[in-house]
């Protein structure tokens, strides 16, 4: 695990790292054995695997139609059929013409709707997510995910994170006003537990805890 500051020069005290697999360049960041200190480390998620094989079927949709909004425009200018296309055989006919056409609107319109189910489906798992975990998982830019607790004393009390690569596989906590004001749990549960997870739920009973006391 590693927090870091957002400005691009590393500064030590900033660089926040977990045993034991690290490349910190930092001495004394390396533990008594000598070892590097490193990411923590996850599989692809369920929700990263469908967004994937949403994202592929988006693709072949698109490239369906761009293959099929080609093959009509050479047909309607008669042209003759090359490359790509060939494999559709020859359409010469007003009515093949007119069918392609219909194949066009029926691929886009399938198109269409799969964005639209793709978006009904995040939306759906975000809301599940806050009420599962506790916290509100934005994108705010690529590979980077902004945590708000349901129990944030503030509005601008928030966690980011950051992917080292699309597969989400190691994860990066970046510095922020809010993460200077827990440097206990970040020591405890990212430093030397070594665990993201133990470290939010953590956080959220520390939250909660402060709403609760009377």
């Amino acid at each position: 695990m590693e927090m870091r500051s957002q400005s691009p020069i590393a500064v030590c005290p900033k660089h926040w790292c977990c045993p034991p697999r690290c490349s910190c360049r930092f001495p004394e960041h390396r533990g008594a054995s000598g070892g590097r200190r490193g990411c923590v480390t996850a599989g692809m998620n369920p929700a990263s695997l469908a967004k994937q094989q949403r994202k592929e079927e988006q693709q072949q949709l698109q490239e369906e139609c761009e293959r099929l909004r080609e093959l009509v425009r050479v047909l309607e200018g008669g042209g003759s059929i090359h490359g790509n296309l060939e494999g559709v055989g020859s359409f010469q006919s007003p009515q093949e013409i007119a069918e392609l056409k219909k194949q066009v609107e029926s691929a886009e319109l399938k198109n269409q709707r799969l964005k639209e189910v793709f978006q009904t489906k995040i939306q759906e798992f975000r809301k599940v997510c806050y009420t599962l975990t506790g916290y509100q998982i934005d994108i705010t830019t690529e590979n980077q995910y902004r945590l708000t607790s349901i129990y944030a004393e503030h509005q601008g009390d928030c966690l980011l994170f950051k992917a080292s690569s699309s597969s989400g596989g190691k994860m990066q906590l970046l510095e922020t006003e809010f993460s200077r004001t827990i440097r206990e749990l970040i020591d405890l549960h990212l430093l030397r537990q070594d665990s993201i997870p133990a470290f939010l739920s953590a956080l959220t009973l520390d939250l909660f805890s402060r709403q609760t006391i009377t």
